[in-house]
């Protein structure tokens, strides 16, 4: 097949559109490498030792934004939790809190008898509330009963724990009948 006139111009408007294909391509890469140096415009100087919230919001306003909106305590569709004011004391001085589950659903207690969730059980709340929440529940008390003076875990002390009556479990779990009666409520046919 000879190379006619209108067969080379289409060969070399392929060839460069080709060309203008791959040098496109290698100027986006050249700018997402650029990009990738600096990626934000730096308002303010942060350093390892910037702990605010909001002074790191200058530089990353949308994720402030999103962390300022984990700060409600509305129940939704999606969960979240409602706050519940409660009276600041020595060790807790938090004047709202989350729901405690444990009200909810004294279950809990019994299922969780000998481990800190049977004294102190809430919903979640935001982020913004994270490191508050676990500095003042109440397992952290729970635990450094269990730690004792001598510093960290033992077996002996848990076991101490398990046998205090307000966290103990029930000596003997209730027994389900036997035959096919018992088995009825637990598989839902009659």
């Amino acid at each position: 097949m000879p190379l006619t006139r209108g067969r080379m111009v289409a060969l070399a408007g392929l060839a460069a559109v080709a060309a203008a294909g791959v040098v496109a391509l290698l100027i986006n890469i050249f700018e997402r490498e650029q990009e990738a140096r600096n990626p934000f415009y730096r308002v303010v100087e942060l350093t390892d030792d910037t702990e605010d919230p909001a002074v790191w919001g200058k530089n990353f306003p949308l994720q402030y934004d999103g962390y300022r909106r984990t700060v409600d305590q509305v129940r939704t569709r999606f969960g979240g939790s409602e706050a519940v004011p409660r009276t600041p004391t020595a060790v807790d001085p938090r004047s709202v809190v989350a729901q405690s589950r444990l009200e909810e659903d004294p279950r809990l207690k019994t299922m969780w008898a000998g481990y800190a969730f049977a004294k102190d059980f809430r919903e979640e709340r935001g982020h913004a509330y994270m490191l508050e929440d676990q500095v003042y529940t109440e397992r952290q008390q729970v635990t450094k009963v269990c730690r004792g003076a001598q510093g960290g875990h033992s077996s002996r002390r848990l076991h101490r724990l398990s046998r205090r009556p307000d966290l103990a479990a029930p000596r003997h779990p209730p027994r389900l009948p036997r035959g096919d009666e018992g088995l009825q409520g637990l598989t839902g046919h009659p």
